[in-house]
């Protein structure tokens, strides 16, 4: 779930899609599937930039928000599921971190051998 407090939007997940609603009246507003990039799994919100970005078992989404419309800006193909992401408001860097591949048979990896990447929207 993601929230736009200036204009008062609240993005939120519904498996392979996710939902814009009006957050004073929670009308959906706009729809956006994500079913080619599979579940949605973390949602971010960029009001300074009108752009939601949503992280997916493949990558990251980008959408732009114009009014009640969402439309694709860029739908990045990471080969890794994406999470968890973070939204730096003063500088519009968006962070999402690399999980260690792991052994399999419930292995757990340590956090040190993780990767943190970093994007930048111009």
């Amino acid at each position: 779930m993601a929230i736009d407090p200036v204009s008062q939007r609240l993005f939120v997940t519904a498996v392979d899609e996710f939902w814009m609603l009006d957050s004073r009246t929670g009308e959906a507003t706009a729809r956006f599937s994500v079913a080619h990039m599979g579940r949605v799994l973390a949602l971010a919100c960029d009001p300074a930039t009108h752009l939601v970005m949503a992280g997916t078992i493949q990558g990251l989404l980008v959408a732009r928000v114009d009014g009640s419309t969402l439309t694709l800006v860029q739908n990045l193909s990471l080969a890794l599921a994406t999470s968890t992401l973070f939204l730096n408001p003063r500088t519009h860097a968006l962070a999402t971190i690399r999980p260690a591949p792991s052994g399999g048979g419930g292995e757990l990896t340590l956090p040190a051998t993780s990767e943190l990447l970093l994007f930048e929207y111009r």
